[in-house]
């Protein structure tokens, strides 16, 4: 099950970045970036599994990453349609 997570994880990655390359979405969509949120935190979760500790750590930077523009992102938004 971890890996099947793990392969989801990396598939949502690979397939936010072939979207993103092929202009079909933003690099600060809500699409694009909930997939690098979830396609981090799996494959971070399978590699914690497998104790592979340097894609362990690189995918949960990444997880990171993606919160803190996700926070960013729905703050200025938020505070977008309160000026309405």
């Amino acid at each position: 099950m971890n890996q099947i997570i793990g392969y989801v994880g990396a598939g949502l990655l690979l397939l936010g970045f072939i979207l993103l390359s092929q202009g079909k979405i933003q690099g600060r969509s809500y699409t694009y970036l909930l997939m690098q949120f979830f396609g981090s935190a799996g494959v971070a979760f399978a590699a914690l599994m497998k104790s592979d500790w340097s894609s362990m750590w690189l995918n949960a930077i990444w997880t990171a990453i993606a919160t803190g523009t996700l926070i960013a992102l729905w703050r200025k938004r938020r505070s977008e349609n309160n000026k309405v």
